[in-house]
């Protein structure tokens, strides 16, 4: 096993170095090489990714209170009408580098 040199994260656990598995849990879903019996087991595999859903929406729930900064109206996001007046991008921008500067001193 090649040791990566980046943090990998499992639900609310981070893995590092000599932890983090050779292959990602999809490649290993979908890895045909071997026996045929996993065809059997895609039940247990269906739970496991929603499990594995579970947990990320628990670690998330203990993050705490987050923040929405941007312009335009978070109402609109990702709809198919968004929009955005260009003024509120100069100014969010403006705003944002006023804070980082802020943070930074």
């Amino acid at each position: 096993m090649t040791e990566k040199s980046y943090d990998y994260l499992t639900g609310p656990v981070t893995l590092r170095r000599s932890q983090v598995p050779p292959t990602t849990t999809d490649q290993r879903l979908l890895d045909n090489a071997g026996p045929a019996d996993w065809l059997h087991a895609d039940p247990w595999r269906v739970l496991r990714i929603q499990s594995e859903f579970v947990e990320g929406f628990g670690a998330l729930a203990e993050v705490g209170p987050a923040v929405n900064f941007g312009p335009g109206d978070p109402n609109w996001a990702h709809h198919d009408q968004e929009h955005c007046p260009v003024g509120q991008l100069v100014d969010c921008e403006a705003a944002l580098l006023r804070w980082l500067d802020a943070a930074s001193a």
